[in-house]
């Protein structure tokens, strides 16, 4: 048997098993690894040349020997700084190329030439010089933990994807035409996507981060489940050396300037006063990490308190956010040719008085309480030093409880107090919630409670080969990933019943009486479960050493059930892939690459919860205020069943999108790269609805009829065509690692994002006369979207071999303003929602800048570790710029009033100890 048939066999005998597995979006590549070939002085490639890698990441060693054309792989390595790699042969001098930085997903590509022996015994090689992946054919970027230190990053692996060209929005950012919903979250390789909602689900301690890839477009098969980007967290494991942290970072919302009020000429608020508003936050975070047994097993372990608390205008209860974010990971290589990894992660957490508006009174605050637990095993086997064989199974539990705020006896807190014979901590379920309409206020109590727990496994089962002599080398990867999700709900309202009431008089308090009222047959429960299926096979292969051709198609199938074990959502989807890269010049410092393919979504159990046959049916009563007027009050005015069913489309199809991407890379001088991008992505059959039982008139404005003979909206589901997005992109990017005590990430896009849906199950398609306005530039667009991110380390001494020294960090960015629409009046919608112009072309907000400051200073204590100070200036010019439109006083008057602005310039004090 040749040497090549190993891989081949072990392929064919287990890719009708993987195949037939079910498979999802579970998980993905968390390590990198290092591939090469090895030649003699005259370029001959040698055969035999043992090569074994080294780093303070890595348990053990991994270790290789050259095949057929010098090639050889090491595979699975963990992202870390500090790698070494060996090579020796006998009749050869040894070689030595040590300081290798390895990240996630990416190949470090060391082509080597041994020389002839002297008198010298090894050769040792910096690698220091620019080289780039020229295997590279997606898009994205990677951040280090020594990145997220140096600059000014708000501390939150969910904004790290903001670093990225392309990325725009928040915490759930739109990735390249993508929606907030779009994307996939995964922690240690586990996908922790919220399975209903499609946005991230968990916060996690910042300490416990060792690296964070950010995927754009043109990822490889094995990701799946995802048309926005993809967030991949690598966390942070022991070593053979103890070491510890403790952490402190704190702000004070005292020291950022305020702004009065803006009021218009009649004395109405426009923009509220800052001055009666209070914010401040504290995190206090340790780590612990080292062997249980050096190069066989170590530990590593994170905890973090979070305690932030803000006040918005005119209320005197704090949102207290209370978070307690605990991390564990034993890694260990009980063999050679073993590595297991065993994670846990757990993250209760509390918000306090999440209402926070000036007419909602202690009383009638909410509380959330929210969190949830990970566990998930990972066992790694090096079948040989050609192939790996990855297994991993993980367990997600996240819960999102929503009651009454809990009471207390304390008479010096702002918050709800005890009455009667409550218990301090007591939650009243029974007293019914009175809403406030119009200028009135809340009373009584909150007026709903939930409890929504949503659950998931996910199995990965992946095998990783290495050809290196079969027309060139392969690096061939089948795998599967199956997941099952759960969405378990409980939804109330306090007694049952629900209040309305009204000011008579406005202005008056005293004329306070009940408007109506909603009487409710009891609490709702409804469970949906979800399964994604799929399989993917993938090959890099190098016909030469300067041409890289990555190729491959998965397989996605996704069920999602209803309420009542319907399975709404059945889809089936092939998305081939395929990518080109070629390094013209041979030196491994440029690459010119194009990439094209199908990505695809089955979507979320949002979308399968849209059709539930049960909900809360309801009876509505009008109340005194109606008295004088009609002979309704207290006689029952509407109704509706328990029982109601949304309609679903027979020829649902799963949504995809289309990605053609070419661009250039090339490595200038030592660690600086250069980037040019352009990006064009189609999006279509997007999850959307339709109204099919109304009949409107001709503007819209009002319903002439219906199908049914009923006067309601009967909605319909659907992936029609015309659920769509359309987006192009040209980018440049500069990108340095340390080097030269320098940091640079630097990046310029110029855009387009139009289309009908924005996310899924928008109102588009709900108005037929509504059609011809609702294709147009969507919300998320920004034309113009620039980006810097820099640090250099001032170096002053060396205490214990250790740097004394300043670090300053910046982080510049620039955007386009986006864009709003003005509706107009609806008599079906008893309000604004008709649109007169294509969407997004009646005005945009200006053009936004943002400047932030970071400086830390190193001070080693001999013998006795680190300490390191930082402050963290958040925009440094006080920027505050409108980034919200009022769209009551745009819609109705035509004014244009800001209804939400930049942050102010705020600092955070930070101090840690490391020993």
């Amino acid at each position: 048997m040749g040497r090549t048939s190993l891989p081949h066999l072990v392929l064919l005998l287990l890719a009708a098993l993987i195949l037939a597995l079910p498979a999802g979006a579970g998980a993905s590549e968390q390590t990198g690894s290092i591939k090469g070939t090895v030649r003699g002085p005259d370029g001959t490639p040698l055969v035999g040349v043992g090569v074994v890698a080294q780093g303070p990441e890595l348990l053990g060693q991994r270790a290789a020997t050259t095949r057929e054309g010098g090639g050889y792989w090491l595979p699975a390595l963990p992202p870390g700084r500090g790698y070494q790699v060996q090579f020796q042969m006998e009749g050869y001098k040894t070689l030595v190329v040590r300081d290798i930085r390895i990240s996630i997903g990416r190949t470090f590509p060391l082509d080597v030439r041994m020389d002839l022996p002297t008198a010298e015994e090894s050769v040792e090689v910096t690698a220091g010089r620019a080289t780039i992946d020229t295997s590279q054919t997606d898009s994205g970027t990677t951040v280090s933990k020594e990145f997220l230190q140096a600059v000014p990053s708000s501390r939150s692996y969910q904004t790290t994807a903001q670093f990225a060209p392309g990325v725009t929005g928040g915490s759930n950012p739109n990735v390249r035409g993508g929606a907030s919903d779009e994307n996939a979250f995964l922690l240690d390789g586990i996908n922790v996507t919220d399975p209903v909602t499609g946005t991230f689900s968990f916060n996690f301690p910042f300490q416990a981060i060792e690296e964070v890839e950010v995927k754009t477009g043109s990822y490889a098969p094995e990701y799946g489940d995802a048309l926005g980007g993809i967030i991949n967290v690598r966390t942070e494991s022991g070593s053979n050396d103890f070491q510890s942290s403790v952490t402190f970072f704190g702000s004070d919302g005292a020291l950022s300037p305020k702004r009065d009020g803006v009021y218009d000429e009649y004395g109405s608020v426009i923009e509220g006063s800052e001055y009666d508003r209070t914010s401040r936050s504290f995190s206090l975070g340790a780590t612990v990490g080292g062997p249980i047994a050096r190069d066989k097993a170590w530990f590593f372990g994170a905890y973090e308190f979070t305690l932030n608390e803000s006040t918005a205008l005119g209320v005197t209860a704090p949102r207290r956010f209370r978070g307690h974010f605990l991390f564990a990971k034993l890694t260990a290589a009980p063999h050679p040719a073993h590595r297991v990894e065993v994670m846990g992660f757990t993250n209760p957490t509390t918000i306090d008085n999440t209402r926070q508006t000036y007419d909602v009174p202690p009383e009638t605050e909410a509380q959330q309480a929210q969190g949830g637990f990970v566990v998930r095993g990972q066992w790694d086997w090096f079948v040989s030093d050609q192939v790996l064989w990855r297994a991993s199974y993980s367990f997600q539990k996240e819960y999102i409880d929503v009651t009454p705020m809990p009471c207390t006896w304390d008479p010096d807190s702002p918050d709800k107090k005890c009455t009667g014979d409550q218990a301090e901590g007591a939650i009243d379920f029974y007293t019914p919630g009175r809403i406030g309409v119009g200028v009135a206020e809340d009373s009584g109590n909150y007026n709903r409670y939930s409890f929504d727990d949503r659950l998931s496994h996910a199995v990965e089962l992946s095998l990783t080969a290495f050809a290196p002599d079969m027309a060139g080398t392969h690096e061939f990867k089948i795998g599967a990933q199956p997941r099952w999700t759960t969405h378990d709900w409980l939804y109330g309202y306090p007694g049952n019943i629900r209040w309305y009431d009204i000011w008579e008089t406005s202005g008056d308090p005293s004329s306070l009486t009940n408007y109506y009222w909603v009487e409710y047959p009891g609490q709702f429960h409804t469970r949906a479960t979800g399964f994604t299926l799929g399989a993917y096979v993938q090959d890099t292969w190098k016909p030469i050493p300067n041409v890289t051709v990555n190729y491959g198609a998965r397989y996605e199938r996704m069920r999602l059930d209803n309420d009542v074990g319907q399975a709404i959502v059945d889809t089936h989807l092939v998305v081939p892939r395929v990518g080109l890269a070629w390094d013209p010049f041979k030196k491994g410092r440029s690459s010119l690459w194009g990439a094209f393919g199908m990505f695809g979504s089955g979507g979320r159990l949002t979308v399968s919860e849209f059709v539930n046959e049960n909900g809360f049916g309801y009876k509505l009563y009008l109340g005194d205020y109606f008295d004088h007027d009609s002979n309704y009050s207290y006689e029952q005015y509407a109704y509706q069943s328990t029982r109601y069913k949304y309609e679903s489309s027979t020829s649902l199809t799963a949504p995809r999108s289309y990605d053609l991407a070419i661009g250039a890379r090339h490595a200038v001088w030592e660690k600086l790269t250069v980037a040019l991008e352009f990006n064009r992505k189609w999006f279509r059959y997007l999850w959307e609805d339709d109204e099919v039982n109304l009949i409107f008139n001709e503007d819209g404005s009002d319903i002439v009829g219906t199908q049914t003979g009923i006067v309601n909206d009967l909605f319909r589901l659907r992936t029609g065509y015309y659920g769509l997005r359309d987006y192009w992109a040209v980018i440049l990017s500069v990108r340095q690692e340390w080097n030269r005590n320098f940091l640079l990430d630097a990046s310029l896009t110029y855009s387009s994002l139009q289309g009908r849906t924005e996310s899924a199950l928008t109102i588009a398609l709900d108005n037929p006369t509504q059609f011809p306005y609702e294709y147009g530039y969507l919300s998320a667009d920004r034309a113009w979207v620039g980006k810097v991110a820099a640090a250099y380390f001032l170096r002053e001494g060396v205490v214990d071999d250790k740097p004394w020294g300043t670090t300053i960090g910046g982080r510049f960015t620039f955007s386009s303003g986006s864009r709003y629409d003005r509706t107009y009046y609806s008599s079906k919608l008893s309000g604004y929602g008709l649109y007169r112009d294509t969407l997004g072309t009646y005005d945009s907000l200006e053009l936004y800048w943002l400047l932030h400051l970071k400086v830390t200073q190193d001070v080693p204590i001999p013998g006795a570790g680190r300490l390191r100070l930082s402050v963290e200036a958040n925009n440094v010019f006080n920027n505050r710029q409108a980034t919200g439109i009022s769209l009551s006083s745009l819609n109705s008057q035509g004014d244009l009033d800001a209804s939400s602005r930049l942050s102010p310039f705020s600092v955070e004090f930070g101090l840690s100890y490391v020993f």
